[in-house]
């Protein structure tokens, strides 16, 4: 395990020294006038006569220019069974989101301020934004009505459709913002103004060790002198139990006689009385331990 981990470490520092790769996630707003402020691209409107750039003098809806978008929007107004009028811009991105601005009171007396949208999303039905007028005099800005934040990072194509069959559509078109994903490519440096050191050690040094390698060393550590003190423990133990086993177990004459049987015959006969005579007791016959007369028996039957 210590020896895998140091071999991680060796590999990260050197992604580290040739420098690493990042992803970063930013906006891009598509400005309804100006276009896409990346690219420059400015959303298309079909068909080109249906639509007028606000503010503009003439135009029956009269939003506040200073809560649009860079207080400009887009106007049309479809008819039932005029031709369908669409918003159409590209991108490439994760999300979108579509704004409008909602009217509520109608702009003027042959016009209306329903909203009914389609939206499609690469030539396919993605869902449908829908506000019916509220009769006051507010204008709604900022308005989402399409988002959808689980795209492929990829191109895609959005169109924004009115062609509605019950009534006529007010469109309002204010902007649209996509999130792109880009590489934001890391440089390793030698400035220390600018970017950290990018060296590193693969041993930890007495004042920064990592945590799990020096927890390791601490454990082994430990469980060595548990271990150690433990065996000392039992040995010391089975010492003392040998030795007072050793000093526990009597002498026995059999033994004795045994040793005695080594020496020569004419010795023998007395080493035997002596050890009788010794390991007797009061009552037996042979005497006492250590009595004058058994020793005396035993040395004129040596002289004899």
């Amino acid at each position: 395990m210590f020896v895998s981990r140091l071999l991680a470490m060796c590999f990260l520092c050197v992604l580290a020294a040739g420098g690493t790769v990042a992803w970063k996630q930013r906006n891009v707003t598509i400005d309804d006038k100006h276009g896409d402020e990346v690219t420059g691209i400015a959303p298309k409107y079909l068909p080109s006569h249906a639509w007028s750039s606000g503010p503009r003098d003439g135009l029956n809806a009269k939003p506040n220019a200073s809560l649009a978008y860079n207080g400009t929007w887009h106007d049309s107004t479809h008819w039932v069974n005029n031709d369908q009028i669409i918003v159409n811009f590209g991108f490439t991105g994760v999300s979108v989101y579509v704004y409008c601005i909602i009217a509520n009171t109608p702009p003027g007396p042959f016009f209306d301020a329903f909203a009914n949208y389609h939206i499609l999303l690469d030539g396919v039905f993605v869902g449908e934004y829908r506000h019916d007028v509220e009769m006051i005099p507010d204008y709604f800005y900022n308005v989402p009505v399409y988002v959808n934040t689980t795209m492929q990072n990829e191109f895609h194509n959005l169109s924004l459709v009115a062609n509605s069959t019950e009534r006529a559509v007010l469109l309002l078109f204010d902007y649209a913002t996509y999130t792109v994903v880009e590489e934001d490519p890391v440089v390793a440096s030698t400035s220390t103004d600018t970017a950290a050191p990018t060296s590193c050690s693969l041993l930890p040094t007495t004042d920064q060790p990592t945590g799990n390698s020096q927890t390791q060393i601490e454990v082994i550590v430990q469980v060595g002198a548990a271990l150690g003190i433990l065996a000392f423990f039992v040995l010391v133990g089975a010492v003392i139990f040998h030795l007072n086993k050793k000093s526990r177990t009597p002498v026995l004459p059999g033994t004795t006689l045994r040793h005695i049987s080594r020496v020569p015959r004419h010795l023998a006969t007395f080493y035997r009385k002596i050890v009788r005579s010794l390991t007797s007791h009061p009552g037996e016959s042979g005497g006492v331990v250590g009595d004058k007369s058994s020793v005396a028996q035993v040395r004129s039957q040596n002289k004899d």
